[in-house]
């Protein structure tokens, strides 16, 4: 008889790709394209617990910001966050109330 017991996920993975960092003359070209093809590869091998962080450059040429939300871009607080909520899921802590770690 198969176990009916929930499959904890034992892998986590916080994935970052900066293409623009505020000058897209230097701008790099493909880190962004390897994160979402990790991303790809990952989930495709059971891993589904990833986060993913990128700044990658505007359509505009003049625009002195990345296309994604300011949510989405590798900064310090973000990384963070999400450091912390993977360490809150490994820790077992279901609500915030339950931690001294920021709210999700």
């Amino acid at each position: 008889m198969a176990s009916t017991a929930h499959t904890v996920a034992t892998h986590w993975a916080v994935l970052i790709g900066v293409n623009f960092h505020g000058n897209q003359v230097k701008g790099l070209k493909g880190a962004v394209a390897d994160v979402q093809a990790m991303e790809q590869y990952l989930r495709a091998h059971g891993i589904q617990q990833i986060e993913v962080l990128t700044s990658d450059a505007s359509l505009d040429s003049e625009s002195k910001l990345p296309k994604e939300t300011s949510s989405q871009w590798p900064t310090f607080e973000n990384v963070t966050a999400s450091l912390e909520r993977i360490i809150r899921k490994t820790m077992g802590y279901n609500t915030c109330k339950e931690s001294s770690l920021r709210d999700c």
